[in-house]
């Protein structure tokens, strides 16, 4: 927050416009934003159909270091293995014991 040329890049799922309506964090007309910045890939059960890609965290960038740095976030219910298209999990083989 100290450093003013820092820059984040939030992907996540749009919401808005809402017309008329404030939004009632910023105070803004209309109301507009992202939101589910975690990761929305691999959900189970009544989230399964939230699954998506290229909504799965943020990239925070500092100009004066050049230096970028990743966030993503997830549920412990799900996997880093998805379908490049769907957002679904990917379920791998499991092997066992040599």
């Amino acid at each position: 927050m100290a450093d003013e040329d820092a820059a984040i890049y939030a992907f996540g799922e749009r919401w808005g416009p809402e017309n008329g309506k404030k939004d009632k964090i910023f105070g803004f007309l209309p109301g507009n934003g992202v939101h589910d910045i975690h990761m929305n890939q691999a959900n189970v059960g009544r989230f399964v159909a939230d699954d998506g890609v290229y909504q799965d965290g943020a990239l925070l960038h500092f100009p004066d270091q050049d230096q970028w740095v990743g966030v993503f976030l997830k549920f412990q219910s799900q996997t880093w293995h998805t379908d490049d298209q769907t957002g679904h999990q990917i379920h791998l083989p499991v092997s066992g014991p040599p």
